[in-house]
Formats: C-alpha cells, sequence, structure tokens
C-alpha cells in the first residue's frame, strides 16, 4: 500500500487570495462608512434633519462629550417630540456626564411622563450608580409604581 503525496499550493493559493479579497473588501466598505467630525457638526447646525442630528449626537456621545450629546438628543426631541430613541439616548448621555443635576431633573419628567422607560434606564448599567443616593431611589421607585398603572 502506497500514500499518494498530492500538490498543496493550489489549495494554499485559493486560500490566501480569498483571505486577500476579504480584507480588501473589509477596507473599501470600512472607509465608506466613516464620517468626518467636522464636517458633521456643520451640517447638523445647519440642518433641521433630525437623522443628521441623531448621527452627531451618537458622533458626540462616542468622543465622550456626553452633556454636548445630551443637548443633540433634546434637539431632536424639540423637532420629533415622540422619538424615544432620542429620548432614551438623551437620558444614558446625561447619567454619563457630570451634570447629575440635569438628569434626576431629566428623570423627574421622565417618570411622570414616560414611567416604563424610566424603569429601564434605572436598571441600566450606566445609571445604577445613582441609585446609592435616596432621592434617586425614591425616583425609580416611583417609577416602578406608576409603570405597573
Amino acid at each position: 500500500m502506497t500514500i499518494e503525496q498530492h500538490n498543496r499550493i493550489p489549495a494554499i493559493t485559493i486560500i490566501l487570495t480569498g483571505c486577500v479579497l476579504c480584507l480588501a473588501l473589509g477596507f473599501i466598505f470600512t472607509g465608506d462608512t466613516e464620517v468626518d467630525f467636522g464636517e458633521l457638526e456643520r451640517t447638523a447646525t445647519k440642518t433641521d434633519d433630525s437623522k443628521v442630528w441623531m448621527q452627531y449626537a451618537k458622533a458626540l456621545d462616542s468622543l465622550g462629550r456626553h452633556q454636548h450629546a445630551a443637548q443633540a438628543y433634546q434637539e431632536i426631541l424639540q423637532k420629533q417630540p415622540y422619538n424615544n430613541q432620542a429620548r432614551y439616548q438623551c437620558a444614558l448621555a446625561l447619567a454619563q456626564s457630570d451634570d447629575e443635576e440635569a438628569y434626576f431633573r431629566y428623570m423627574q419628567n421622565l417618570v411622570l411622563t414616560y414611567p416604563q422607560m424610566a424603569t429601564e434606564l434605572f436598571a441600566h448599567p450606566k445609571c445604577q450608580r445613582f441609585l446609592t443616593q435616596d432621592r434617586f431611589r425614591a425616583l425609580a421607585r416611583e417609577a416602578r409604581v406608576q409603570a405597573v398603572d
């Protein structure tokens, strides 16, 4: 019984070609989705388009400028008062900002108008640090009570 040896070069060539093609396509499509922040900021301030403002707010959030992101989300809410995604993201941005009072006032309003969303936000990991304070614990309890009704 003899063992036949096969040439492995064609198989390796096909695998390497596939990998290079995947990497090239990845760079092409990734390059198209990146947005220049300066250009986005100029566009957002000149338009009333909520989608542009949402993209701007998310960019601010990703850069760690949470207070500015919250302002951008509030701008969206002025244009579209029923945009729950902007409302939710605004609360998260305020929770991550340094302005604890602004977050508390926002959550007070949210408990009265959208108690279910407020309950979900208080359970969010980014908002947990506030529950060590009595006023936030009382607000979270009120949100749970209102959400049941």
